[in-house]
């Protein structure tokens, strides 16, 4: 499933809607298209792999940063609040709690079924953004 823009746009100018927009869209997909998913990830690690001894700058990306990318989206309204360097690590952050990766860790290491593993994914989400907004003192 793609990266659509106009979706967390859609959801307004709060951070939190916003969140919520992208990870019930894409991160819940991923779950449940959990197999495509997978492969991807399985994908990535072998073009990893083969890239491995090969110098930094002869290397292909592994992945195409599409998560990043949403996550700056989010985050767009609060640039004006917060500094960039939480803002820069509070987008980081976000990529560990939703994704493949997450899928597989709630999947297989969490054992949880695929609603409750949605319930864990945006919970995370959710928190980790306002654990960084009350470390900043911006609480909405």
């Amino acid at each position: 499933m793609p990266l659509e823009p106009d979706l967390i746009e859609a959801a307004g100018e709060d951070p939190r809607a916003r969140l919520d927009a992208l990870v019930k869209s894409i991160g819940w997909h991923m779950l449940d298209e959990e197999a495509s998913y997978r492969n991807l990830a399985r994908a990535s690690l072998e073009r990893w792999f083969e890239q491995a001894e090969l110098p930094d700058d002869d290397r292909v990306p592994v992945r195409e940063a599409r998560r990043m990318r949403g996550n700056a989206q989010v985050l767009e309204p609060l640039r004006d609040e917060l500094p960039p360097p939480l803002i820069d690590k509070l987008t980081n952050a976000l990529a560990l709690v939703w994704g493949t990766e997450a899928v597989i860790v709630l999947r297989d290491v969490c054992g949880l079924d695929v609603d409750e593993a949605k319930d864990v994914m945006l919970s995370s989400a959710r928190w980790m953004l306002q654990g960084a907004l009350g470390e900043s003192g911006g609480v909405r």
